[in-house]
C-alpha cells in the first residue's frame, strides 16, 4: 500500500512523513532502516525533546490511512524485535533501543502484528535502563497493550499478588495488564469485569497497607483510567461503589471515588506511562 504525506516539508511532523512513509510504502524493505531510527540515527532535524519512537510515529498518517499505515509499522517492528538477539534486550545491550523499540510497540497497541513477538520476552525477562527507566516498565506497557485474549491473566496477577516474576512490576501494572486485557478472543472489546473488580481491591488494599500518602490521588487516577479506556462501557460510577462495597474497601477511598480527578499527568503505572497513546486504545476498541 502507498502511505501519502500529509504535511509540508517545513513541518516537522512532514520530514518525518518523508521518511517512513516510503518505507512503509516499499514491499521488499529491512528492518535496519526502522532500527537505526529509533535508536536515534537517520533522522530528520527533529527536537532532542522527544525519544526517536515519537517522532517515528509523528511521521505516520492522521487521515484515513492512520490504520493501515500502524498496522504496517506494527508488522516491521514485530519482525525487528524477534530478530534481535537476547542480548539486545540485556544491561550489555543498546538500552535506546531496547526502550524505543518496546515504547513503539506500546504505542502502537496492534495486538494481531505485535503480541507473538513480544512474549518470549515477557517469558524469559529483559533487563537494563534508558534515563532512569527500567527497560522492564517499558516491556510491561507493550505486553499489556497488545494482548490478544485472556491468556495472560496469571501473569497479571502474581504482580498483584507481590510474587516473583521474570519481569518485575507492581500491583499497579498487574492492574494495568488486566484493565487492557480483553474479556476473551472473542470479546476483545471490552475487559473482564470480575478480573478487574478484584484487581482494584488489590491495589486499593496495598495502597492501604503501605500507607502510600498520595493514595487518595493515585486510585482517583486509576478510576479516571478505567474509565478513559472503555467510555461508555457501563455506569463506572456505579461499578466502582459496586466493588468498595463488595470487598468493604476502607473509608479513605470515597473521597477518591467522589471527587474530581485532577488536571495533571500522574505518573501511575510505571515511570514511563504517560508516553502511552491513551486515545488509541479507545479508537481501536471502537473500530
Amino acid at each position: 500500500m502507498n502511505f501519502d504525506v500529509e504535511y509540508s516539508e517545513a513541518d516537522p511532523d512532514g520530514a518525518m512523513q518523508r521518511l517512513v512513509l516510503p518505507w512503509l510504502s516499499k514491499d521488499h524493505w529491512s528492518t535496519k532502516d526502522l532500527l537505526g531510527w529509533i535508536a536515534g540515527r537517520g533522522l530528520p532535524p527533529v527536537s532532542g525533546d522527544e525519544e526517536p519512537y515519537v517522532w517515528i510515529l509523528q511521521g505516520l498518517p492522521l487521515g484515513a490511512q492512520r490504520h493501515a499505515a500502524e498496522r504496517e509499522l506494527a508488522g516491521r517492528l514485530a519482525a525487528s524485535i524477534s530478530e534481535l538477539s537476547v542480548t539486545a534486550f540485556s544491561s550489555q545491550g543498546d538500552s535506546k533501543l531496547s526502550f524505543g523499540l518496546l515504547m513503539t510497540a506500546a504505542s502502537l497497541g496492534c495486538p494481531e502484528e505485535l503480541s507473538a513477538a513480544l512474549r518470549p520476552l515477557f517469558e524469559r525477562g529483559v533487563s537494563g535502563e534508558w534515563n532512569g527507566i527500567p527497560i522492564s516498565d517499558a516491556l510491561v506497557l507493550a505486553v499489556a497493550g497488545n494482548q490478544l485474549d485472556n491468556t495472560l491473566l496469571i501473569h497479571w496477577k502474581r504482580y498483584l499478588l507481590g510474587e516473583t516474576t521474570p519481569v518485575p512490576g507492581s500491583p499497579e501494572d498487574g492492574l494495568l495488564g488486566i484493565l487492557l486485557m480483553p474479556a476473551s478472543a472473542e470479546a476483545r472489546d471490552r475487559p473482564s469485569l470480575e478480573a478487574l473488580q478484584d484487581a482494584l481491591t488489590c491495589v486499593v488494599r496495598w495502597f492501604d497497607s503501605a500507607g502510600e500518602p498520595d493514595r487518595v490521588d493515585r486510585l482517583r487516577a486509576l478510576s479516571s483510567k478505567v474509565e478513559a479506556t472503555y467510555p461508555g462501557l457501563k455506569h463506572w460510577a456505579s461499578f466502582f461503589a459496586e466493588v468498595a462495597d463488595r470487598d468493604r474497601w476502607p473509608s479513605w477511598t470515597r473521597a477518591a471515588l467522589n471527587g474530581p480527578a485532577k488536571d495533571t499527568q500522574q505518573k501511575i503505572f510505571g515511570r514511563s506511562a504517560e508516553k502511552i497513546y491513551w486515545p488509541r486504545y479507545v479508537e481501536k476498541r471502537a473500530e
